[in-house]
């Protein structure tokens, strides 16, 4: 009977990590305490399997039954130790990225912002919590301009359009410099790691 609630633990652990792609967001602030617990999960995990792997070894009753929860659990370890977001990297199936613009803030925040083919954009903000921005965007020149934005964090905040241009502060050759509206002169600064937006619009 143990072994069976083990196994079932196992493989919701591994169903959890495993859909961190379709929780993490919604989560929003939650997401943090949860990966937390994730990796007190797997340290407690790596433990029941040392000690299955001491039973097996030294004991021949319920050999069987240790060998398949062994087995099962080591596998799930070691997936979760190489992809530690999951076997499938769903994000592989959103839109091509045709522009990706990062900026780390203090105590490591990132802010990723990613300009997609089909015309809409994912902005992600990880600090003490996840925050996802989604919508639309079209570019005009050198200047980006959002639309139909969304949010999993109400408070967040939003910005109407970005410029593209040389840095003052990232390290980057090129930026894009968020502004909150047109009276706004200090804007945002995200270094550019990648920038195809041009050649798409020339196909």
């Amino acid at each position: 009977m143990k072994h069976k609630v083990l196994l079932f633990i196992v493989l919701a652990f591994f169903l959890i990590v495993n859909t961190t792609y379709f929780w993490e967001v919604p989560l929003g602030l939650w997401a943090i305490p949860i990966f937390l617990l994730l990796i007190g999960a797997y340290i407690l995990l790596l433990g029941v399997l040392l000690w299955l792997l001491y039973k097996v070894i030294t004991e021949k009753g319920k050999r069987r039954a240790r060998l398949i929860s062994l087995t099962v659990l080591a596998a799930v370890l070691a997936s979760v130790s190489y992809k530690p977001s999951g076997l499938i990297d769903f994000t592989q199936f959103e839109a091509e990225d045709l522009l990706v613009a990062r900026q780390e803030g203090t105590a490591n925040c990132m802010t990723t912002l990613k300009l997609k083919a089909d015309g809409t954009f994912k902005e992600r903000s990880v600090c003490f919590g996840i925050d996802e921005t989604t919508g639309n965007y079209h570019l005009k020149h050198d200047t980006i301009y959002f639309d139909h934005i969304r949010s999993n964090n109400p408070k967040s905040l939003h910005y109407a359009f970005a410029v593209i241009r040389p840095p003052r502060y990232a390290t980057a050759a090129l930026a894009v410099v968020y502004f909150k509206n047109t009276n706004d002169t200090m804007g945002y600064e995200l270094g550019i790691i990648k920038n195809n937006l041009h050649q798409q619009n020339k196909q």
